[in-house]
């Protein structure tokens, strides 16, 4: 099994499901999360990607997380090096989130994020991420909940050549 360098490649699709810690910042919680992703790269620099984060671990001490749910877009800016790849972006997005104590709440969210995609195979990479994700709970009685967030990602992510396979116009 050979590296391929297709990073950077116009018309990589990139994906993955793995598992996420996260931690909040203000209150000294951490949580397990369902983390999925979506990747095009439409130029050999920049990707559009989507996110979704689930909470799998809900807890009743402190903030008591009851639910929480993370929908992300946007874009990042990848030093595409061989099989190597390092990146930074930024994604606003939306949060579902419910305390032990109050109804769920859209939250307006937003996130930067930093990584590292390592190619092992044409179809396959390895991958890092850390990203800081800020929401606040607006509506509790007590005024704003700041949940601010701290999450890691890692794993074996899966990569198609688009334009190779069925989309020359990338």
């Amino acid at each position: 099994m050979q590296a391929q360098n297709i990073n950077g490649y116009p018309g990589l699709l990139r994906t993955s499901l793995t598992i996420a810690p996260g931690r909040l910042l203000d209150h000294g919680q951490s949580y397990i999360y369902l983390h999925g992703f979506l990747e095009l790269f439409p130029e050999a620099h920049v990707s559009l990607r989507g996110d979704i984060y689930q909470m799998v671990t809900p807890q009743t001490a402190g903030v008591g997380l009851k639910q929480n749910t993370h929908l992300l877009y946007g874009a990042a800016i990848h030093h595409n090096k061989g099989i190597s790849d390092l990146y930074a972006g930024l994604e606003p997005g939306i949060s579902f989130t419910q305390t032990q104590t109050l109804p769920i709440n859209f939250l307006p969210t937003w996130s930067v994020f930093t990584g590292y995609h390592l190619s092992v195979w044409k179809y396959f990479n390895l991958f890092a991420e850390a990203r800081l994700l800020s929401t606040r709970y607006s509506r509790a009685p007590e005024g704003n909940i700041r949940l601010n967030e701290l999450l890691f990602s890692a794993g074996l992510g899966f990569q198609v050549p688009l334009k190779k396979l069925c989309c020359p116009q990338f």
